[in-house]
């Protein structure tokens, strides 16, 4: 080994004459530590106090009384809360703003608190609260005071995050709500005027304002920040905010009168996405590089043959705007938004490959989509399942995939299981859309649109036909998933894996007399696999 050269070594007898100043050096750090150690904790340096963030919203526009709603279905129960009014501007006489959301900015990263739960009620056809905040992580239970069938479907911009049947009063239904950003929810079951808005914020500092426009965020660390408030119709404002050491500064906040020519002032729900996004690790953002390249390389890969099969009637895009649109009757599904009708996937959630693979073998009954099983080959149809996964963001979240429906073995089909379902029906509503006999014409049935505000209509069980497949259960997967982008909300929180097989039985009835050749080579398993 090659030494050093000698004006680098050290010289022993500077060495000897450093030891002793650099050990007692390290002695008098280690006593001086321990001194600080053993002393009072009263006489420890104070962390920095802690202080609440207060003040007012205001609207500086011209206030009028909220527009009275008059209940066009089920309006003997919708009526017992005194009259219904328009809750998307409600200001106090000196302009005081309610249901604004309010969160804080530029808090520094710290860990979440436990998770906990909050509350959305449907009473006298009203979401309640009309507006409110949680912390990322918070379990919302959802219930339903109204004796009618309500459902709860949330986006998340254009998507669909769930879609929740409600239909026995006082049963809950949890969801776990684990995506920053501003939930808009509707009711689809015909009582269109119900909306409510729920800001998932991925830290604790966040409010809402109470009826006459005041709001308290507590217990923030000293700091600068900015406070934005963001309301449904007036968009989004924003105030620097300095937290001195214990002590609260107070906030005044002003919505303008919403004006066309001015962008700030549109509603959007896109406007507090910086302040409802969690900060990225470097790994994370890796791993997000990675997902972008396997996209990419999908997306080469399947546009051939998605512009060669597919973009006559789902356009070049996926965007559901092809040619052929004129010519049929169904519009095409809008790829770009990730929600698909049949899949094993929970409500709210993008389909499996597997569910993708499964539609464009079998397509769809009743409508222009085609079963390209035996024109593509198995390889040309999966690679075709990938590409409609590049033209949603949907697909490629960093959250773990959704577990898949299991679908339990079907118990026997019989006139005892029949009539049980038949007493379900009843029970969780479903004439309100599909009407007492099946036929699709509920009380609700005129007022249904999908996700892209297109006339809708509820399945017509007499004829014995549905889009998604025959058997029970393919009835099974759409009781228990919904029908994405559709008004059918998912019934898995409202009924057990046995009454939704008898639901599904008698909806089976209403169609047709089930053949006895049906029953004997069904899937044993009750499951519906990829061809």
């Amino acid at each position: 080994m090659r030494l050093p050269s000698s004006s680098l070594r050290p010289r022993p007898r500077a060495l000897r004459r450093a030891l002793p100043v650099a050990l007692g050096a390290a002695t008098l750090l280690t006593l001086t530590w321990r001194a600080v150690l053993a002393q009072d904790p009263a006489a420890m340096p104070a962390a920095p106090a802690r202080a609440p963030v207060t003040g007012r919203v205001y609207f500086a526009g011209k206030i009028v009384a909220p527009a009275p709603i008059t209940p066009h279905h089920d309006p003997e129960v919708c009526a017992k809360g005194g009259p219904l009014v328009d809750e998307s501007l409600l200001a106090a006489d000196d302009g005081g703003l309610a249901n604004v959301v309010v969160v804080l900015q530029g808090v520094a990263s710290e860990q979440l608190p436990e998770a906990g739960t909050a509350t959305l009620d449907q009473r006298a056809c009203r979401f309640v609260p009309h507006v409110r905040t949680v912390t990322m992580g918070t379990t919302l239970q959802i219930s339903s005071s109204d004796p009618v069938l309500h459902n709860v479907h949330a986006f998340l911009g254009k998507r669909t995050t769930f879609n929740l049947a409600i239909p026995v009063p006082g049963k809950l239904v949890e969801r776990k709500l684990t995506e920053p950003g501003i939930l808009r929810i509707r009711c689809d079951s015909g009582h269109t005027w119900m909306s409510a808005y729920i800001a998932v914020v991925p830290h604790r500092y966040h409010a809402v304002t109470g009826a006459d426009g005041s709001f308290s965020i507590p217990d923030v660390p000293p700091g600068e920040y900015r406070v934005r408030a963001w309301h449904e119709k007036l968009g989004a404002v924003e105030q620097k905010v300095t937290v001195a050491s214990g002590e609260a500064p107070a906030v005044r906040l002003t919505f303008k009168e919403p004006s066309a020519e001015d962008p700030a002032s549109r509603p959007a729900d896109t406007q507090l996405r910086d302040a409802l996004t969690a900060a990225r690790t470097a790994i994370e953002e890796l791993e997000a590089q990675r997902r972008g390249d396997e996209r990419s390389r999908l997306a080469r890969e399947g546009a051939p043959l998605f512009q060669r099969y597919c973009a006559t009637c789902h356009g070049r895009s996926g965007d559901g705007r092809g040619p052929s649109v004129r010519f049929t009757s169904t519009p095409p599904r809008d790829f770009t938004r990730g929600t698909y009708k049949f899949r094993m996937t929970p409500a709210g959630s993008p389909p499996s490959l597997d569910d993708l693979v499964r539609t464009i073998s079998v397509g769809v009954r009743g409508t222009h989509m085609p079963a390209w099983k035996g024109k593509l080959t198995r390889t040309q149809i999966e690679t075709l399942a990938r590409y409609l996964t590049t033209l949603s963001d949907a697909f490629w979240s960093d959250a773990a995939p959704p577990t898949p429906l299991d679908i339990p073995a079907e118990p026997p089909y019989d006139g005892a299981s029949v009539a049980r379902g038949k007493a379900l029906y009843g029970k969780m509503q479903c004439a309100t859309c599909h009407g007492d006999d099946g036929h699709g014409d509920g009380p609700a049935a005129k007022v249904l649109r999908d996700d892209w505000s297109n006339r809708i209509s509820p399945a017509n069980f007499a004829r014995g036909e549905l889009k998604g497949g025959c058997c029970g259960a393919v009835i099974y997967r759409a009781i228990s998933t919904g029908l994405g982008g559709t008004p059918m909300p998912s019934f898995a929180g409202a009924m057990s894996p046995a009454e939704r097989w008898d639901l599904a039985h008698y909806v089976l009835s209403l169609g047709h007399k089930r053949p006895a050749i049906e029953y004997l080579l069904r899937d044993p398993a009750g499951r519906i696999s990829s061809p």
